[in-house]
C-alpha cells in the first residue's frame, strides 16, 4: 500500500510565470479530475494552509517532478505569522490579502489557465490587461473559494463557470490605483509616486482609504473606515490615492472644515470657542497622528498645516518638521525638526560656534532655519557604532577601540544612558577610509598568502589603533578588490612581516590539533609546542600566542609515529576506538601530554587516518582503551601532574565545589588562586588523609545528627578546627581516626565502636 507521502498524481503540470504554489495545486486537482482540493491534500498529504505558507515545497516538488529551489520564485512566503511576502514585498493578511476567497480574471485564463499571484491581494481589484473587475463567484452564484477543483467553476455545479459573469469595467480611479499597486508588486510596469512609494502596501492602502472616505463623507467626530462609505472599497481607495496624487487635499480640507463650522456649537468662553487641530477636520487629525504623523505622510501634514495656519493660530508643536513660514525656529521646534533631544541639539549648536558657551539652560534662543535644516540632514545620515561596522569592515570590538581612541572621525561623542550615543557623519567616515587607502591598487582577485586590513590586527596581536598608524605611516603595502569606495574588507596586506609567519594563536594550535585550549596549555608548559611572542606586541595585551612550526612538528612527529589506517575501511568503528574517546574515559589517570608523547617515542600503538578528520586527535584510533592504564603510572614517575578544576574536583571527592574551594581556601588542597584547578595527585593524597562526612554517613547509614554527636562523644572532632565551621555535610575528619573508631554491622546501620567493651 502506497503511503500518502509517496503519493504521485498521474498527470502533473509545470508552474507558470507569476503562479503561485497553491494556484499550481489547484491545476494539479483540474489536470487529474479532482473535483475538490480536499482530495489532493488526503491523498498527498500534504496542507494548502502549509503550502500558503511557504512550507512542504518538498512534497509538491516530487509531484511536480523538479527540484524544491524551482519553486522558490512561487512562493507566499511568512516571515511573521500576519503578513506574507512575494519577491520581498510585503502584505498584510489581515487587510491586504485574502486567502479564503478566489478571484480570478476571466480574459486571462482565457489567455492562459493559471491562478495569478496578485489575485490574492484583496487590494487590487481589476485587471489592467482586460479592464475588467475581478470575479469572485461563478456563474451558478456560488463563491469561488480554495476548496474548489478548478479555475473557472466553483465545487457546488456541475456547467457553471466564471466565463459566463457578464463583465464589469472599473472606476477610472480604482484602476489607477489598481495599477500602482502592480507596479509595487512587480505584477505591472511601475508607476513613481512621491506620496505613496515610502509606504508599505497596507499603509498605502490605509491612507488612501482614509482620504477617499474623508473626501466622501465629509466632517466626521468619530473615526471612519473604509467600510462606512456607501461604495465599493476599491472606489473609496483610488479616491484617495486620485487626491493625493494630484495634490487636492487642500480643496478636501476646505470642504470639512466649512462642515465643521456648520455643526460645531461654540462654548461661552473665548477659550473654548476656539478651534483646535485635533478637532476641526474631524476625526482625520487624531488619526494621522496616531499613525506617526509628519513621519507617515510628509505632504499629509504639509497639506494640513498650510490649511490651518490660514485659519486658526498653531502651536510649535504641530506637526513641528513641516516648514512654516518664517526663518528661524526656538529650541524646540528646532528639536522636533532634528528628531533629537533639546540638550543633544543644545551641545551641537555650542560646538559649531552658533551658541555661546556661557548660555544657561532655558535662556530663549532662536535657530536660523538653514541650520536646522543642516543639522537634521546631518541626523538623517548619521551613523551609529554598529552602522560603521558594515560601512568599514571592521569588528565591532575594532570600532569601539578606534573609538575610545579618537582614530575615526566621530561627530557627537556618546554619553550615558540618559544622554545620547555615538554618531558619525558619513561623508567624514567615507573621507577618512578614503585618505587611508587611497594607495592601494585595484587587483582582479585576492593575491595568494594576503591578510585582509581588517584581520591584519588580530593577526599580528597588536591594536587596531597600531593598524591606523602603519596606514598613516605608509608602512603598509596594500592591494584591493574594490574600487574607489573601499572598505577596510576588500583592502589586503600583501606581505605580512617575515616573523609573523611563524605565530599562531591558541585558538588556532586547538583548532588544528583537535585539542581544547587547556590541553594546549599543558602541551606549552611540558615543551611539546612553543610559545611564541607576536611582533609588535602591545605590553598591555595578554593573548597567547604559539610558534606554528613547534605545531606543526608535533602533528608531524605524531602522525608519523602512527601505522597508516586504510582509508574506507568499514571494520573501524568495530574493532577499534578513537584517541579523544579513550583518553576521555582515562582523563583521571592519564594527560594528552602523556599520550601525545608515547606516540610520538613509540610506547604506544596508534593508528592514523587523515580522511577521517582534519584534526589531529580526531584523526587518531587505538586497539584497545586499557593500553593508557600503562601510561598513568609512566607519567607519575616522570612527574606529569594531571590537574582539575573545581567542579571535577568536587566530583573526584564526592562534595560540592563550595567544600572544594573552603579546602583550598584553608591550604589543604593546592593555591586558593591557581586558576587551573588541583592536581590529581593532591586530590589522592587529600582522600587519603581525610575522611568527608557524607562518605561517613554513606557507608554507616547513620543521619547526620547521630554522626556529629556520636563522633564528638568518642572525643573525634573535625579535623582543622578552624575551619569547623563549615556546613555539617562537608565537615572533614581525620581518615584513619574515623575508621579505627567505626565498624559497619552486617544486620543493622549505626555507628558502633570497635573499642566499646
Amino acid at each position: 500500500m502506497t503511503s500518502r507521502s509517496n503519493w504521485l498524481p498521474p498527470l502533473w503540470v509545470r508552474p507558470e510565470p507569476d503562479e503561485p504554489l497553491h494556484g499550481v495545486l489547484l491545476r494539479l486537482c483540474e489536470t487529474n479530475g479532482l473535483s475538490q482540493m480536499s482530495y489532493l491534500e488526503l491523498a498527498a498529504g500534504i496542507s494548502l494552509a502549509r503550502v500558503r505558507a511557504g512550507e512542504q515545497t518538498d512534497v509538491v516538488a516530487r509531484m511536480l517532478r523538479c527540484e524544491s529551489a524551482s519553486l522558490e520564485p512561487h512562493l507566499w512566503r511568512r516571515p511573521t505569522p500576519n503578513y506574507r511576502s512575494w519577491n520581498g514585498v510585503l502584505v498584510s493578511v489581515v487587510r491586504d490579502a485574502d486567502f479564503v476567497h478566489r478571484r480570478v480574471c476571466p480574459g486571462c485564463l482565457a489567455e492562459k489557465a493559471y491562478h495569478r499571484f496578485h489575485w490574492d491581494v484583496s487590494a487590487v481589484a481589476s485587471c489592467l490587461a482586460h479592464d475588467r473587475l475581478l470575479v469572485g463567484s461563478c456563474s451558478c452564484g456560488k463563491a469561488l473559494s480554495w476548496r474548489d477543483g478548478a479555475l473557472g467553476k466553483c465545487r457546488h455545479c456541475e456547467s457553471g463557470s466564471v466565463h459566463d459573469v457578464p463583465p464589469s469595467a472599473p472606476h477610472p480611479d480604482a484602476a489607477a490605483f489598481d495599477a500602482y499597486l502592480l507596479g509595487r508588486l512587480g505584477a505591472a510596469p511601475k508607476v513613481p509616486n512621491g506620496v505613496f512609494d515610502p509606504l508599505s502596501i497596507r499603509d498605502a492602502c490605509d491612507v488612501a482609504g482614509r482620504i477617499g472616505v474623508l473626501d466622501i463623507l465629509g466632517y466626521r467626530p468619530r473615526w471612519t473606515e473604509v467600510r462606512d462609505a456607501d461604495m465599493p472599497s476599491a472606489v473609496v481607495r483610488g479616491r484617495g490615492y486620485a487626491i493625493l496624487t494630484k495634490d487636492c487635499l487642500d480643496e478636501t480640507l476646505e470642504r470639512v472644515w466649512t462642515e465643521f463650522q456648520e455643526k460645531r456649537h461654540p462654548r461661552r468662553s473665548a477659550e473654548g470657542d476656539r478651534p483646535r487641530i485635533d478637532h476641526a477636520y474631524g476625526w482625520v487629525v487624531p488619526w494621522f497622528r496616531h499613525h506617526g504623523g509628519e513621519v507617515l505622510v510628509p505632504q499629509i501634514a504639509a497639506a494640513i498645516v498650510r490649511h490651518a495656519s490660514s485659519k486658526f493660530m498653531l502651536t510649535a508643536g504641530t506637526f513641528p518638521s513641516v516648514e512654516r513660514s518664517g526663518e528661524t525656529l526656538n529650541l524646540s521646534q528646532a528639536r522636533a525638526v532634528c528628531g533629537t533631544s533639546a540638550r543633544t541639539l543644545r551641545r551641537l549648536l555650542i560646538m559649531e560656534g552658533f551658541l555661546p558657551t556661557q548660555l544657561k539652560k532655558g535662556s530663549p534662543l532662536r535657530i536660523e532655519r538653514t541650520v536646522v535644516d543642516r543639522v537634521a540632514a546631518d541626523f538623517a545620515q548619521a551613523l551609529t557604532q554598529a552602522d560603521l561596522v558594515a560601512t568599514t569592515g571592521l569588528s565591532i570590538w575594532a570600532v569601539e577601540n578606534l573609538c575610545k581612541a579618537d582614530a575615526i572621525p566621530c561627530w557627537l561623542k556618546g554619553g550615558g544612558v540618559a544622554f545620547h550615543q555615538y554618531r558619525f557623519r558619513r561623508s567624514d567616515v567615507e573621507l577618512w577610509m578614503r585618505e587611508l587607502l587611497e594607495g592601494a591598487p585595484k587587483v582582479g582577485t585576492r593575491p595568494v598568502g594576503a591578510v585582509a586590513l581588517c584581520d591584519y590586527a588580530a593577526e599580528l596581536g597588536i591594536p587596531t589603533t597600531e593598524t591606523i598608524a602603519l596606514l598613516r605611516r605608509g608602512e603598509l603595502q596594500l592591494v584591493s578588490t574594490a574600487g574607489e569606495d573601499r572598505t577596510f574588507a576588500d583592502t589586503f596586506v600583501a606581505s605580512m612581516p617575515s616573523e609573523a609567519a611563524d605565530i599562531v594563536s591558541a585558538t588556532t594550535v586547538s583548532m588544528t590539533l583537535g585539542l581544547a585550549k587547556p590541553i594546549v596549555e599543558e602541551l606549552a608548559e611540558a615543551g611539546l609546542i612553543q610559545r611564541r611572542q607576536a611582533p609588535l606586541h602591545h605590553r598591555r595585551e595578554t593573548r597567547n600566542f604559539f610558534s606554528r612550526r613547534s605545531m606543526d612538528d608535533l602533528q608531524r612527529a605524531v602522525t608519523a609515529a602512527a601505522e597508516p589506517w586504510e582509508a574506507g575501511s568499514d571494520h573501524r568503528k568495530r574493532s577499534k576506538i578513537r584517541l579523544t574517546k579513550a583518553v576521555r574515559r582515562y582523563e583521571d589517570k592519564v594527560s594528552w601530554v602523556a599520550v601525545l608523547s608515547a606516540i610520538k617515542e613509540g610506547r604506544l600503538k596508534a593508528f592514523v587516518d587523515p580522511e577521517c578528520s582534519p584534526t589531529m586527535a580526531a584523526s587518531l584510533f587505538l586497539d584497545d582503551a586499557s593500553n593508557l592504564q600503562a601510561l598513568a603510572s609512566d607519567a607519575g614517575e616522570k612527574g606529569v601532574a594531571r590537574k582539575l578544576n573545581i567542579a571535577e574536583a568536587a566530583v573526584y571527592l564526592g562534595t560540592n565545589t563550595g567544600a572544594v574551594s573552603a579546602f583550598r581556601k584553608a591550604g589543604l588542597l593546592g593555591k586558593a588562586d591557581e586558576h587551573l584547578g588541583v592536581d590529581l595527585d593532591e586530590l589522592q593524597a587529600f582522600r587519603d588523609r581525610y575522611i568527608l562526612s557524607g562518605e561517613i554517613v554513606e557507608r554507616t547509614g547513620t543521619s547526620w545528627f547521630t554522626l556529629t554527636s556520636t563522633l564528638a562523644s568518642a572525643g573525634i572532632h573535625p579535623a582543622r578546627e578552624w575551619i569547623s565551621g563549615l556546613k555539617v555535610s562537608r565537615r572533614i575528619y581525620d581518615r584513619a581516626a574515623v575508621e579505627g573508631f567505626i565498624q559497619i554491622p552486617a544486620n543493622a546501620p549505626g555507628l558502633q565502636s570497635s573499642h566499646r567493651g
